[in-house]
């Protein structure tokens, strides 16, 4: 059995390539980490993502744990980049707001599905269509269509939107009512910040996520990596 089937775009040489330069730059992780695209692709996505280019690699200032680049008029492969330190080479105790105990597979796999979101959001669904990549209607369908594959039940991802809500600290309106505040609402029944930074907000938001990611536990058919 193959375990990097085609995708459906781009050329099999394309494709050939970024195993070769995979396995020989970055070793086993490099290896790995196709590995786990073909799972998340087949599981999640029904085999419709185009393949990348996954690098792993600085993110600009380091600022950010991966990022995917999908070139304007999608002619070129995304490319996804994944921060070294996923795999428990930071130094800090707390990087990107987390345990750094949590660093390793299980939190890069995971990384991995986000960033693969939005390759699908941006290949295969049209793009972007809300404020931003996050608080977008494609966005939240996919968490919650994925959410269901990985057993999660109950979910319900939703946008912001601005409503008016009362402000009891401010001065009662001559009219003795309560003024009113605009304040920002996540449209659904988790926090917005579960819904951007899913799926490993969804697991803090549950209060799973320090067991899962600490235990380096992966999908049953994602092949472990030993060796980072």
């Amino acid at each position: 059995m193959n375990r990097y089937p085609k995708g459906r775009r781009f050329s099999g040489s394309f494709r050939d390539s970024c195993l070769v330069v995979a396995e020989n730059v970055y070793g086993q992780k490099g290896v790995w980490a196709y590995e786990s695209f073909a799972f998340i692709n087949q599981n999640y996505f029904d085999g419709r993502l185009p393949w990348p280019q996954i690098v792993w690699a600085l993110t600009e200032h380091g600022g950010c744990v991966a990022w995917a680049s999908a070139s304007h008029d999608k002619s070129k492969p995304p490319v996804i980049t994944l921060h070294p330190s996923l795999l428990r080479g930071s130094e800090k105790k707390r990087p990107w707001g987390i345990d750094a105990r949590w660093l390793g597979p299980s939190l890069a796999f995971d990384t991995l599905l986000h960033e693969c979101m939005h390759a699908h959001i941006d290949y295969n669904l049209g793009g972007q269509t809300g404020r931003t990549s996050h608080d977008c209607e494609r966005w939240t369908r996919q968490v919650n269509r994925i959410a269901k594959l990985m057993g999660f039940e109950g979910i319900h991802a939703g946008r912001t939107k601005c409503v008016r809500v009362p402000d009891r600290n401010a001065p009662r309106t001559v009219r003795g009512k309560f003024a009113t505040t605009v304040v920002r609402k996540t449209l659904g029944n988790i926090p917005f910040r579960a819904v951007a930074s899913f799926p490993q907000g969804l697991r803090e938001h549950l209060g799973l996520a320090a067991a899962y990611y600490s235990m380096q536990k992966l999908p049953d058919g994602v092949p472990r990596l030993t060796d980072y």
